[in-house]
């Protein structure tokens, strides 16, 4: 059935939430039954005859019963275990005693039988109900028996005086059973399946609400896939990522710690050479995967519009190595603002009792958790961006304020370097206008860090020729800028980091090199963007050529460069000549923008 699927997951809530408001409900229907009972015992066609009296006694017993349950319930709501089948015991007795008083199985009161079936449905779902029918049958065929002229019940009735032997069908009992059966597993059914899209419902909502949007995208997706973890007792998720707007593509891993049990999330961008292996056909439905003693793999896939598996369709031969050595995997694709598409990988998670029902299950959660995803990585970015707006704000009252009156300081202090003054004087006013014009500096440097950026792979050359000639004009040190003018094919976010990168270098030979000329350089081939950035100061403490390995292995070299290197997935090489100067040559792989 549609429900099984969900006895595995440890968080399934009580789809309920409220016991007690459902025993309140239960007793509404109950004095409603009742009194409706009483109507018809009065007013309709059918009155049971010589056992009328019996029978109002009873009706009225019944509703004196639902009203003072209802009642307490209003007053103290309750939802303990004895109360539940105290009231289900005095529903099936009062029902047994209004059937057995008007023709037994033929009894027109034999919708109290539904009534407490619904009960059931309502409190314990498909079992409950099932075993309340049963002892539903189960009493028809003993009043049947008390019923029958020959049984001894029956005998010590009319002994006693009283006629309640009354004839009746087989045929009749044995289809009041089977109605009394067929209703029990439809509304079994219906309350079981209810059931299961309320917890569906309240599962995916728990998930959902474990998105720490306040944390960034990593944080979303960390919440967000520790709970798909838990509600399936899987290891881990690999979740494959395409940018649609660039063609990038990232793989996420998400996985629990074995010392601590908290999570491990790592996201790294794949290269264009290996993004064949992450990348499946565009067409090809949701798929699950387990694997066979033999050591091989069973894929099984789910067409999304007719639900129909088929196994080892022709789409996928076989598991991506990335997910081999997997228990088994479930496999769903999404697509999320528009911007994002890929495949969600769940591996190695507890043996499935529907693998259709649960994969069905995580292809809903995961649609329902991408846009909550994606809404994160909008906050972030939105963050961003009013970052950078303030960064640049803040850079232009530094310019108008700060620095402006610095200059105009400096202006003045070497105005009053006038020929005529004392050497001690001249020389005091020399300090304090090499201090003023070194702040100028600074602020300028600063302000070059903090203003927000933006260039492209075409105004990539001319951004870093106009960085080269305000960083001659500003400090008086010769620079000169080249290019071999080949494309340059960067990400946007590789040219940020580029020119960060140089604006960093140039800050260095201005602070420690001593240079007078620093030469740029900014070629592209053979699949490399390259910069380099030699100068004629006084060098490094170190003779020869480094690469970044041994610079790290040395603690030598700009920490802030190796950094943004390592994060563009390049590599940088450094030659110095103590006293004649060092040249830095740092490369990044080309990838189409």
């Amino acid at each position: 059935m549609d429900f099984l699927h969900l006895k595995r997951f440890r968080h399934s809530p009580d789809v309920s939430n409220a016991p007690a408001r459902r025993e309140q409900i239960i007793a509404t229907g109950r004095v409603f039954l009742a009194a409706g009972a009483i109507a018809f015992d009065y007013w309709g066609p059918v009155r049971p005859g010589r056992d009328a009296l019996m029978i109002a006694a009873l009706l009225f017993g019944y509703l004196l019963l639902s009203v003072v349950l209802w009642v307490t319930l209003r007053w103290r709501p309750t939802a303990e275990t004895s109360v539940r089948i105290g009231a289900h015991a005095a529903d099936l007795l009062c029902t047994t005693a209004l059937t057995v008083s008007s023709r037994g199985p033929d009894s027109p009161f034999f919708l109290f039988f539904v009534f407490v079936l619904l009960a059931a449905a309502y409190r314990w779902g498909f079992q409950g109900t099932m075993l309340t029918a049963g002892a539903g049958m189960a009493l028809l065929v003993a009043e049947a028996y008390i019923l029958t002229p020959a049984s001894i019940p029956a005998r010590l009735s009319q002994n006693m005086g009283l006629r309640m032997a009354r004839p009746f069908q087989t045929s009749w009992l044995v289809l009041q059973c089977v109605y009394l059966l067929m209703i029990g597993v439809l509304l079994g059914y219906l309350a079981e399946g209810e059931k299961s899209l309320q917890s569906e419902a309240a599962t995916t909502a728990q998930i959902i609400s474990r998105a720490r949007l306040a944390g960034g995208l990593k944080a979303a997706i960390e919440g967000i896939t520790a709970e798909i973890l838990a509600a399936f007792g899987a290891a881990r998720a690999e979740i494959v990522v395409e940018d649609l707007e660039n063609g990038r593509l990232f793989l996420w891993d998400v996985r629990r710690k074995q010392n601590d049990g908290g999570m491990g999330v790592s996201v790294n961008e794949i290269e264009s050479q290996r993004q064949a292996t992450y990348r499946l056909a565009e067409d090809l439905p949701n798929w699950f995967a387990r694997r066979t003693r033999a050591g091989t793999y069973r894929i099984s896939m789910l067409a999304p519009e007719t639900k129909k598996a088929s196994r080892d369709p022709a789409g996928i031969t076989g598991l991506p190595s990335f997910l081999e050595g997997c228990a088994n995997v479930w496999a769903v694709r999404f697509r999320s603002g528009g911007r994002w598409q890929g495949w969600f990988y769940l591996l190695d998670g507890e043996t499935p009792l529907n693998w259709r029902k649960q994969l069905g299950f995580l292809q809903r959660v995961v649609d329902a958790s991408g846009p909550v995803a994606y809404n994160a990585y909008l906050v972030s970015r939105v963050r961003s961006e009013i970052g950078a707006q303030e960064r640049g704000r803040v850079a232009r009252e530094l310019h108008d304020g700060a620095i402006q009156s610095l200059l105009s300081a400096e202006l003045q202090v070497h105005s009053l370097r006038r020929p005529g003054r004392h050497g001690d004087e001249a020389d005091l006013l020399g300090r304090v206008e090499t201090l003023v014009h070194e702040q100028v500096l600074d602020l300028r440097e600063l302000m070059e860090k903090i203003r927000p950026i933006d260039p492209d792979p075409r105004r990539l050359p001319e951004f870093l020729a106009e960085q080269v000639e305000k960083f001659q004009r500003e400090t008086g040190i010769e620079a000169v800028f080249s290019t071999d003018g080949a494309p340059v094919r960067l990400t946007g976010r590789a040219c940020r980091e580029l020119v960060r990168i140089a604006q960093e270098l140039l800050f260095n030979v201005r602070r420690h090199s001593e240079a007078g000329r620093v030469d740029l350089r900014l070629t592209s081939a053979d699949g490399v963007c390259r910069l380099e950035v030699s100068d004629d100061g006084r060098g490094f403490d170190f003779s020869g050529r480094f690469d970044q390995a041994a610079l790290e292995a040395m603690r030598k070299g700009p920490r802030v460069v190796q950094e943004r290197v390592r994060t563009l997935g390049g590599w940088m090489a450094i030659e110095s000549h103590p006293g004649k100067g060092a040249r830095l040559e740092i490369c990044v792989p080309q990838r189409e923008a």
